[in-house]
């Protein structure tokens, strides 16, 4: 029989990865819980802090699909270190946690990177949490592919509505506001009905030759080819992962370019980094980037960031 775990968050706010005051319990990753009533609670307290619709979704997983799980529910290393004076109550104070979770992990010397999920008591609001670790800064496989199948709470087993049948690839640009008339938004430069494909095995296989199509107007052969390969191969996963959730997959292309001019007044341009972003419409999908709390590469002496480029896949 699965476990069923739960997620509360809000629609306007981007997903959070644990604690947000002094440090993640766990480390950093994708939180859940096995009680519905401290989702709820998450979520109350992130459209309290950012607004939005309050969202708490469910998902059902067998043991053996988490891969190495560190379940310190069932660790009697963890029970005796509990036990030792003053530590119960210490760690009551989700300050308190990581500090006390990182000392037990030095003590015991256990190497976290060994495993990809840890589970352990949620002192603070009751219940277990179960933390799917990031590996590499990012989102595991394992995360993805839970996140895949999550479920409106309380539908008791429902699946998530169908995704579409087709999907499409188009470049958009951002359009700063100028006034009241003129509202900041996305023109698009491809048009979607254009380069449509079908949401299956083969349809997928063929998103880099319209890839190639998309992107050859960021007008750099070298940028061109990282890009089509970071989203073929770095972020192919989780953009089809986001479409299996009846969401698009915003690509967020961001280059720099030199500073000065070269002698022909030409100026060197370089990839910093591509990033996947999920939702509902570009618009959507373009606010949670702009909101969620995280660090970015910078230019680099010499270098000057360049406006950033977009896909939008959905």
């Amino acid at each position: 029989m699965g476990e069923t775990w739960y997620r509360g968050q809000s629609t306007q706010a981007p997903p959070v990865t644990g604690s947000q005051v002094g440090g993640h319990d766990l480390g950093d990753g994708v939180y859940y819980t096995n009680d519905p009533k401290v989702a709820e609670l998450y979520a109350d307290t992130r459209v309290y802090k950012s607004g939005g619709q309050k969202q708490v979704v469910e998902v059902t997983i067998e043991r053996q699909e988490l891969g190495r799980v560190l379940d310190l529910t069932r660790d009697a290393r963890w029970r005796a270190y509990l036990d030792q004076p003053g530590i119960r109550a210490a760690i009551k104070t989700q300050q308190n946690y990581p500090k006390l979770f990182g000392a037990f992990v030095a003590v015991e010397k256990i190497n976290l990177a060994q495993y990809d999920v840890i589970i352990a008591e949620e002192f603070v609001r009751g219940g277990n949490q179960l933390c799917v670790r990031h590996q590499n800064g990012k989102p595991s496989a394992v995360a993805v592919a839970l996140e895949a199948r999550w479920r409106p709470a309380g539908q008791g087993g429902s699946p998530a509505p169908a995704p579409a049948k087709t999907f499409d690839i188009t470049r958009l640009t951002f359009r700063p506001g100028t006034g009241p008339g003129n509202p900041a938004g996305f023109e698009t430069y491809l048009r979607g009905r254009e380069n449509r494909l079908n949401n299956t095995q083969a349809g997928w296989a063929m998103l880099g030759v319209l890839l190639g199509g998309a992107i050859q107007a960021l007008g750099d052969v070298g940028i061109e080819r990282q890009v089509r390969k970071a989203i073929e191969e770095t972020h192919a996963a989780t953009i089809r992962a986001i479409h299996e959730r009846g969401l698009g997959a915003l690509v967020i292309i961001r280059t720099k370019e030199w500073e000065m001019q070269d002698a022909n007044g030409m100026r060197a341009r370089a990839l910093v980094e591509v990033r996947i972003q999920a939702g509902v419409s570009p618009e959507d999908a373009l606010n949670r980037w702009q909101t969620e709390p995280q660090l970015f590469a910078g230019p680099g002496p010499g270098w000057r960031m360049r406006p950033s480029e977009f896909l939008w896949i959905g």
